[in-house]
């Protein structure tokens, strides 16, 4: 048996048994619906069994023998370049910064020169920029996994930063080369699952046609602060494209709807098991914890080993503040109505692929203020109705 009688549930694209087959035989190829799934050549294909053994999806080992206790803590860089540079906070920045500066090998996520594709690669001094802030499509990790190998059998020291589900792969890969990670540090993030790649170059497509050829893409620009997702775009021309992430209906699918988002990640393992040694996020909930907005980003940081612990207190500039854990619970909280997000999923794939993406992203995203101003009242009854219940409860 190899991994196609088990692809379709549970796979999320990470390679990682194409990675280890040992003839070759498994490449990824891109489904019907825009994500990548291994393909198996049949007359290559010996029946070893490794892509089904070595699957981190089939296989999520427990961290508890670990005896560490995570650390939560929320933080910003000091420095006013990395913060600005980062997502939110700047952390991701630092740590590359610093690791480069010590002759480390950073390994990140790179947008492709047409903006096709991203692929996580590994980075050189005064070439950290292009890994830096987050890149809302589908990551292609498959060859930094070897590469990842190789520099640790060198022993050179590894900053790995990529999706829950790919540091699952890179970590299994390693196992099953029985190499020492006494080297490697690990960084993944909360993550909102792999969007439709499909979509991504529909919309791609549509926006070339429009503007011109596109010379940089930032999905969370901070030119009016951190608290507000913007998407800006310039392009070659000169043109730009600034507007809120609901007012473009690709981001609007992903981020707010949850729509584009391939079947598999809602039932991923790694949502609330992350085996990296550090977990970075957006910190949304600072209010709840009663701390003040930095417009500049505020980031979740989780320890969650003792050698993720220690690589951070090691890297200058952080500002690091320890927060209880209630108030980071929300980052790891279970779908609600998973059911019902499945079922919009599903019918959304389907319409898009008979009347393309933009045409069915236009019925269902809501990319107008009016709009959006409508769904945020129904959002304020929807709480009052659940408040209301409760008091009716107690």
């Amino acid at each position: 048996m190899n991994i196609t009688a088990r692809r379709e549930l549970i796979c999320t694209g990470c390679g990682c048994c194409s990675s280890i087959c040992l003839t070759g035989a498994i490449s990824m190829h891109q489904d019907v619906f825009g994500f990548p799934r291994p393909l198996v050549d049949k007359n290559s294909c010996i029946d070893c069994g490794l892509c089904i053994k070595y699957c981190p999806q089939l296989y999520v080992p427990s961290k508890a023998k670990t005896g560490f206790q995570r650390i939560d803590y929320y933080g910003w860089s000091q420095n006013e370049k990395n913060h600005f540079a980062g997502t939110s906070g700047g952390i991701f920045p630092e740590m590359a910064s610093h690791h480069l500066a010590t002759d480390g090998i950073v390994f990140g996520a790179i947008w492709s020169n047409d903006f096709e594709d991203v692929y996580i690669c590994s980075s050189v001094k005064g070439d950290l920029s292009k890994m830096l802030k987050s890149k809302y499509v589908f990551s292609d990790a498959i060859a930094s996994y070897k590469n990842v190998v190789s520099y640790l059998l060198e022993g050179r020291r590894v900053l790995y930063c990529g999706a829950p589900c790919q540091i699952g792969a890179l970590l299994r890969i390693i196992d099953k080369e029985g190499v020492p990670t006494d080297n490697l540090i690990t960084c993944d993030f909360v993550c909102g699952g792999f969007p439709s790649k499909k979509f991504w170059h529909e919309h791609l497509r549509t926006l070339k046609e429009k503007y011109g050829i596109i010379d940089s893409i930032d999905f969370r620009s901070k030119r009016k602060g951190w608290k507000h997702a913007f998407l800006e775009i310039k392009f070659r021309n000169g043109r730009q494209l600034f507007k809120r992430s609901f007012m473009d209906s690709y981001y609007n699918c992903y981020s707010d709807m949850h729509i584009s988002v391939q079947q598999s990640c809602n039932v991923c393992k790694y949502r609330k098991r992350h085996l990296s040694d550090i977990t970075i996020a957006d910190f949304w909930e600072y209010k709840k914890a009663g701390i003040s907005l930095n417009n500049k980003g505020l980031s979740l940081i989780f320890m969650n080993t003792e050698k993720g612990r220690d690589f951070l207190r090691g890297v200058p500039n952080l500002a690091l503040h320890e927060i209880e854990e209630k108030f980071v619970q929300y980052v790891f909280k279970e779908i609600e109505s998973p059911k019902e997000r499945l079922d919009c999923q599903r019918e959304f794939f389907n319409r898009a692929n008979v009347i393309g993406f933009e045409k069915a992203a236009s019925e269902v995203a809501k990319t107008s203020w009016p709009s959006r101003i409508m769904i945020h009242i129904r959002k304020l009854i929807k709480s009052t109705h659940k408040l209301g219940r409760v008091k009716n409860f107690l």
